[in-house]
């Protein structure tokens, strides 16, 4: 056995896509489950760990947002987001400028309603321009870019759901999952700009209205691929070339 083949075994192994001068790798662009943070507070606005670039913004002028223990079915440290007047509640995710430039992007989060209420909007855009959007209707109902597109997965008070919105650059659509469910119809839909010709940049979750209403978020993730990563960090030869 040679001294390459015992090293590969007794280690693990990251794998890559290699081209003549890039190797293509799937990266955690952003990671948010705020259980560093304080309880009672708002937010850290700059997330722990890599990249460095990344960041939370929030706006407060119609509610409080703080970060909790516990809520209801959410038990590891949700951020809560209350409405307490009408102006802005909100929270976004913002992407590090060096990861703009994927093919794709998939963004995962948890969340959770208290009431059945038609104000949580929680959109995907790019500098300036709308990709895609889920809302949240009376009724128990999820709609998926605008009002003609409502979901067969619904949603109920005071259960937790897990979202997975996935961004295809080169084909300008996102598609949506609820709890692991692709749901038919949000499937490799076009973008709700289409003239848009940036890529994605912010996650953005806002509560609308004037009425009392609490909404919690936990696990915000967003995973990139098709980034270019130069060949000098990791290449196949130079692992090799070690052990010969």
């Amino acid at each position: 056995m040679s001294r390459l083949t015992r090293a590969l075994l007794g280690a693990p192994i990251c794998l890559f896509a290699f081209s003549a001068s890039h190797a293509i790798a799937q990266t955690i662009a952003f990671q948010a489950d705020f259980n560093l943070d304080t309880v009672g507070e708002e937010p850290n606005l700059d997330p722990p760990g890599e990249p460095s670039g990344d960041e939370i913004i929030i706006s407060t002028s119609g509610g409080i947002l703080t970060v909790m223990q516990s809520f209801g079915a959410m038990t590891d440290k949700p951020v809560v987001l209350d409405r307490r007047s009408s102006g802005s509640l909100s929270l976004q995710a913002i992407l590090d400028p060096d990861l703009r430039s994927c093919n794709t992007y998939l963004v995962r989060w948890t969340s959770m309603l208290t009431e059945a209420t038609n104000n949580v909007t929680i959109g995907v855009y790019s500098e300036t321009s709308l990709m895609g959007a889920m809302y949240y209707r009376e009724g128990g109902v999820l709609v998926y870019n605008g009002l003609q597109n409502p979901l067969e997965t619904g949603y109920a008070p005071n259960v937790p759901q897990t979202f997975e919105l996935s961004i295809d650059i080169p084909s300008k659509t996102t598609s949506l999952s609820i709890d692991g469910y692709a749901d038919p119809n949000s499937q490799n839909l076009p973008f709700v700009l289409l003239n848009s010709t940036e890529t994605f940049r912010r996650l953005y979750i806002t509560l609308g209205g004037f009425d009392y209403e609490e909404f919690a978020l936990d696990d915000i993730e967003i995973i990139v691929t098709g980034c270019n990563v130069p060949t000098n960090k990791t290449t196949w030869s130079s692992v090799k070339s070690r052990y010969e």
